[in-house]
């Protein structure tokens, strides 16, 4: 009968070193596919909100967009009338009808060149 306890006590304790070092080995195991798992669901929250404020930057770029181009669109249109309305009050002028000297137009054509070029320091008035 002693053999036998033996044979289960031997046998019994191999199962209990088999399962201490299941329980070692596959428990490392674990914690490191948890580790991992976890650092992907951080990059991939990271990810996200990257995305997210891509997309709030490009709405909000689309939007300044569209207000400029309005506001372009407004400023030719308040350019076009007010051509036509010089024009229409200058049609009848004699003055108006009569050719600008060439030296004349040149020099003006150079200062309206040169405003268009020249901005103003900030805080203080264009001449």
């Amino acid at each position: 009968m002693s053999r036998l306890v033996i044979l289960f006590s031997g046998a019994a304790l191999a199962l209990l070193a088999a399962a201490g070092f299941a329980v070692f080995h596959y428990g490392g195991q674990y914690a490191s596919e948890k580790n991992r798992a976890d650092n992907a669901e951080r990059r991939a929250s990271s990810a996200a909100a990257a995305v997210t404020n891509l997309q709030r930057t490009v709405a909000l770029i689309n939007t300044v967009t569209e207000a400029n181009q309005h506001a372009k669109n407004q400023i030719t249109q308040d350019v076009q009338n007010a051509a036509r309305d010089v024009h229409s009050a200058i049609a009848n002028d004699e003055c108006a009808q009569r050719a600008i000297p060439a030296d004349a137009d040149s020099r003006l054509r150079h200062y309206a060149a040169s405003l268009g070029t020249r901005t103003a320091a900030p805080g203080k008035p264009d001449r």
